[in-house]
């Protein structure tokens, strides 16, 4: 059967605070959906879900701390629910939908070294989210847990080559950024895809002009 077409109602309201050091901008979002379109993990297909809403509040800025060090950060928070629909029997009005996670933030700062050489460090926050397939909210495995990150970046430029070398999730955290809960109302299997521990990347880059 042919998908339903995705249609939004978008508003959207925010503001902005730029001057030579400080730069600030705040954003509130609302998006009333008809037919979103969603991935099934179960029958590998695409699906539309009943109607759903999702809205929040994003905040970034950054400051330049003389004319080396740049810090920086960022913020959401996110609230993505079902208007209505039915699932499996069960009445998911004003459930969450799966998958979004309500709290992530950034902190992170950049270092000039050098001429041609930059050094930046960040952490990262992912907050909770209901499993795949959990429009109920009901999974007796809970939610997906919350993880924290560190990286790392060292870019150094030569000529037309750009050298970078990344360490990235350097605490080694055990976590995972997707799950599907198992099937039944009172299992607690999930599967999940796991993501890297502690890995580091070196890249070359050259620019033609």
């Amino acid at each position: 059967t042919p998908l339903e077409q995705q249609t939004s109602r978008h508003r959207e309201l925010g503001v902005e605070y730029k001057q030579q050091r400080p730069r600030l901008r705040a954003n509130y979002y609302r998006m009333d959906l008809l037919n979103e379109i969603h991935f099934n993990a179960l029958t590998f297909t695409n699906m539309n879900l009943s109607p759903t809403q999702r809205q929040g509040l994003e905040l970034e800025g950054s400051w330049n701390l003389g004319s080396r060090w740049n810090l920086f950060g960022s913020y959401t928070h996110a609230r993505a629910i079902f208007r209505e629909g039915v699932y499996g029997g069960v009445d998911v009005s004003g459930k969450n939908v799966p998958l979004v996670p309500r709290d992530m933030a950034k902190l992170g700062v950049t270092w000039l070294a050098g001429d041609k050489t930059r050094v930046s460090g960040a952490l990262g926050y992912v907050g909770r989210q209901y499993y795949d397939n959990d429009q109920a909210n009901n999974f007796a495995g809970g939610q997906m847990p919350s993880y924290a990150t560190a990286d790392l970046k060292v870019s150094h430029v030569i000529g037309q080559w750009n050298f970078a070398l990344a360490g990235n999730n350097l605490t080694d955290k055990k976590y995972y950024t997707y799950a599907l809960r198992g099937g039944g109302a009172t299992a607690t299997n999930f599967n999940a895809y796991p993501m890297a521990g502690r890995n580091f990347l070196l890249t070359a880059a050259y620019r033609f002009q």
